[in-house]
């Protein structure tokens, strides 16, 4: 992409709302179940988020919200400066990238990656998966760009874990988002792939184009992209700690978070995470 066009996409982005995501005493209730209480929480250009929490601490949710999906039970969701229910979710929608593990649950084996490129271009996951009269010479430069375009005509079910994950990333990024959600990006990896992909998020999280923002989710500490600029630790739907991530992972705030004593330490940029038997021991010799 030409430097003028980066400048000039900078320039028009500088003068949107600085808030790419702003809940404001946010409350999801499904059933007779508080899924997510009272939620204040922002989410500004040039910031990088995780997202922690045990099980049930309302992460999935809390991404739905963020995409648009979920709407709020009381208080309010803005959406790139407009509020959730005001607008058309599909124009917020095209801003955001989003990447799940989930994806390869939900599209036919026996699909070309080429034909699951011109759909998802198409907005035409959650459809019938139609392809005729798109012009997919755009998407094969696209996939070139990547380093994937020996996969262009190879089915999906050919293709290892590190080929489709590093695909899910480029489709996620396929339409320039401005904001980037990743939802357990590198759950069913394994140590190899997974090392690789961190580095990809990595650079994603360092380009001065797109996406501006990321959020990503995860149970594993050592799964942080050093480049990570800030944390939400949730804990039974409510926020346990927020803001800069070197006032959020903490021993005390992550130990209060997933419930158990935790030691935490940083090298090189990752995060290291130790159970403190000692802590556990002394903690079980006084309940009993």
């Amino acid at each position: 992409m030409p430097l003028e066009l980066l400048e000039s996409e900078k320039d028009h982005r500088s003068k949107q709302s600085t808030h790419l995501v702003n809940f404001e005493n946010l409350t999801v209730v499904k059933g007779r179940e508080v899924v997510l209480e009272n939620i204040s929480w922002n989410v500004k250009r040039c910031e990088h988020w995780v997202v922690l929490g045990p099980n049930g601490s309302g992460k999935t949710t809390l991404l739905s919200c963020v995409y648009g999906e979920t709407y709020p039970t009381h208080g309010v969701i803005k959406l790139f400066g407009s509020k959730l229910g005001q607008i058309d979710v599909r124009d917020i929608r095209r801003k955001i990238g989003r990447l799940s593990p989930l994806l390869r649950f939900r599209v036919r084996p026996t699909m070309l990656v080429i034909e699951l490129c011109a759909a998802i271009k198409a907005g035409l996951l959650d459809s019938n998966w139609i392809t005729t009269g798109v012009n997919t010479s755009h998407l094969v430069n696209f996939l070139d760009e990547w380093g994937l375009g020996n996969l262009v005509n190879r089915c999906l079910d050919s293709l290892s874990s590190g080929e489709f994950h590093k695909l899910e990333l480029a489709l996620a990024l396929i339409e320039k988002p401005e904001l980037l959600v990743l939802d357990e990006p590198f759950a069913f990896l394994d140590l190899s792939t997974r090392q690789q992909s961190l580095q990809i998020v990595n650079s994603l999280q360092e380009r001065s184009d797109f996406p501006n923002s990321t959020v990503l989710v995860t149970h594993y500490l050592d799964e942080i992209p050093s480049s990570t600029t800030h944390a939400l630790l949730l804990r039974g739907g409510q926020i346990v700690k927020a803001g800069p991530i070197s006032q959020v992972i903490t021993t005390e705030h992550v130990s209060a978070c997933f419930g158990v004593p935790l030691k935490i330490t940083r090298n090189n940029g990752r995060y290291i995470v130790e159970f403190d038997e000692y802590q556990s021991h002394n903690q079980g010799h006084v309940r009993a």
